[in-house]
C-alpha cells in the first residue's frame, strides 16, 4: 500500500538533470523549497548569483518561485558579503515549467544536496483544495540507515522490522483523499534493529488541502532533527 521511492530513482533523476541542463528561460515558473540541513551553520542561499536568503538557520527552509529552466544553486557559510565567503556546496538544478522540488543542503558527500520531487503531491496554491492532502516522510540526514515510524497515536521505540530501513535520499510520499478535515500524526525516527531514537517523536496537526513534509536532517544522534513543512495545494 505504501510506496517507497529509492535512492536509485533519485540518482537517475540527478543524472537526467545534469544531462539536460540549459540556462534559465522565461517560459513558465516552478517552485523550490530549500532546507538547511547542515548542523551548526547559518547559511546564505544563492541562486544564479543572487542571494535569495541570508543567515538561514539549521533546520529552517526558504521558499522561492523561479523561472523554469536550469539554475545554479550555491550554499555559503553566513557572510556579510553577498554570495561570497566559504562555499559549502553547489550544484546545477533543472526545474521544468510547473516543477516543484524540495532541496536539502547537507554536510557530507557524495550527496551534499538531496533533491526530492513533489510531482504528484498536489499543485501549490491557495485557496487550498478540499477533501485531499499529501504527505511525505523524507530521509536527508548523514546518520546512516534509519527507520521511520508514523502513526496517529503516540509511538514509542518499536521492535525490529516494524518499519523498513531507509537510506539517505529515500522517502515515502502519497497524495490521498482526506475527509477528516484535521488529524494528529506522530513521527519518530530510530536506528533499525535497535530502540535507539535518532529524532522525535514530534506531533504534527495535518489538514486537508495541504502538503505536509517531514524531513530528517543532521549528522549525529545528538544534532539530528525532523524538519516539518506545510504548504497549501489547490488540486
Amino acid at each position: 500500500m505504501r510506496r517507497l521511492r529509492t535512492v536509485a530513482l533519485a540518482a537517475a533523476a540527478a543524472l537526467a538533470i545534469t544531462a539536460t541542463w540549459v540556462p534559465v528561460t522565461a517560459a513558465g515558473k516552478g517552485d523550490v523549497a530549500i532546507v538547511n540541513g547542515i548542523p551548526g551553520a547559518k547559511v546564505d542561499i544563492c541562486l544564479d548569483g543572487r542571494e535569495i536568503r541570508s543567515k538561514l538557520p539549521y533546520g529552517k527552509a526558504t521558499f522561492k518561485r523561479v523561472a523554469a529552466g536550469g539554475h545554479k544553486l550555491k550554499v555559503f557559510r553566513r557572510d556579510p558579503r553577498t554570495c561570497r565567503g566559504k562555499l559549502l556546496s553547489e550544484r546545477k538544478i533543472w526545474l521544468p515549467a510547473g516543477g516543484d522540488k524540495t532541496i536539502v543542503a547537507t554536510k557530507r558527500r557524495p550527496k551534499k544536496f538531496v533533491v526530492f520531487s513533489n510531482d504528484g503531491l498536489g499543485r501549490l496554491g491557495t485557496p487550498p483544495i478540499r477533501s485531499y492532502m499529501s504527505w511525505a516522510w523524507r530521509h536527508a540526514a548523514d546518520v546512516g540507515v534509519v527507520s521511520f515510524r508514523r502513526d496517529q497515536s503516540s509511538p514509542t521505540p518499536f521492535a525490529p522490522a516494524a518499519d523498513p530501513p531507509w537510506a539517505k535520499g529515500q522517502e515515502f510520499a502519497q497524495y490521498v483523499e482526506f475527509f477528516a478535515g484535521f488529524a494528529v500524526i506522530v513521527t519518530l525516527v530510530q536506528v533499525p534493529d535497535s530502540r535507539t531514537i535518532v529524532a522525535g517523536p514530534i506531533v504534527t496537526g495535518v489538514r486537508e488541502g495541504y502538503r505536509h513534509e517531514w524531513l530528517l536532517v543532521g549528522t549525529t544522534l545528538r544534532n539530528a532533527r525532523i524538519v516539518t513543512l506545510k504548504r497549501p495545494i489547490d488540486r
